[in-house]
């Protein structure tokens, strides 16, 4: 290369506006920040650690975590953008008792300026909770096969040593529509992700203000990673 083509190169290289430079910044932190979500997540989970160790230490039942196994996967979906994780939750690890199937899709969001994630239910649970299911099936979804509530995202943010993301909502934000009996309720959560761990503090309020479903344990529910 010549020597006036070098200079020239290094001249643009060095010309970039301070807002050029922070939008390059911001760039990399995003795809930081996705870059280890993908380190983290993926996998199947459950928490009957936590509820072991409740029951050794003799915690009424009723104040226990309630039993959650999740299966989380990375998948391709063609009509939606970020990192992609199709998702079952279940009180076991049995199809039979899947209450929730979806996907969890982590992306910028340009008006926060961080990365969100979204929780994308379908439409019809009963094409996605038998096992095994298509890869090919997940990657032709398209926005018609799913729902989702808006406000109910997770703004996220990384600790100072790395070890962790937290999610949390916006204040009085999240108001889904129950499934089961059409009553519109507010959500409030608070997500944890940790290197093969998956933790929430899910509560379910009527709009009343009373407690309609809460985790009574005090504590964050804290599905762990294991290996089937």
């Amino acid at each position: 290369m010549k020597p006036v083509t070098i200079l020239l190169s290094l001249a643009i290289a060095f010309s970039a506006t301070p807002t050029q430079a922070r939008m390059n910044d911001k760039v990399h932190d995003d795809n930081a920040t996705l870059a280890l979500i993908a380190t983290f997540v993926g996998g199947s989970y459950d928490n009957s650690a936590q509820i072991a160790a409740q029951v050794a230490a003799d915690i009424p039942l009723k104040n226990r975590s309630m039993p959650i196994h999740q299966s989380i996967t990375p998948a391709e979906i063609d009509a939606f953008d970020g990192l992609k994780y199709f998702y079952r939750l279940s009180s076991d690890k049995t199809p039979e008792t899947i209450f929730n199937a979806g996907f969890y899709q982590f992306d910028n969001d340009p008006e926060s300026g961080v990365i969100v994630m979204k929780m994308y239910i379908f439409n019809d649970m009963t094409q996605f909770t038998t096992a095994p299911v298509s890869l090919e099936r997940l990657k032709a979804v398209t926005p018609d096969d799913v729902h989702t509530t808006k406000g109910c995202e997770f703004y996220l943010s990384i600790n100072d040593d790395v070890s962790s993301i937290e999610g949390v909502m916006k204040e009085n934000a999240c108001f889904p529509i129950s499934r089961v009996s059409g009553v519109k309720m507010q959500h409030k959560d608070t997500l944890v992700i940790k290197r093969g761990e998956f933790w929430n503090d899910p509560a379910f309020y009527v709009l009343d203000g009373n407690v309609l479903m809460k985790n009574m344990s005090g504590n964050f529910q804290k599905q762990v990673r294991y290996t089937e």
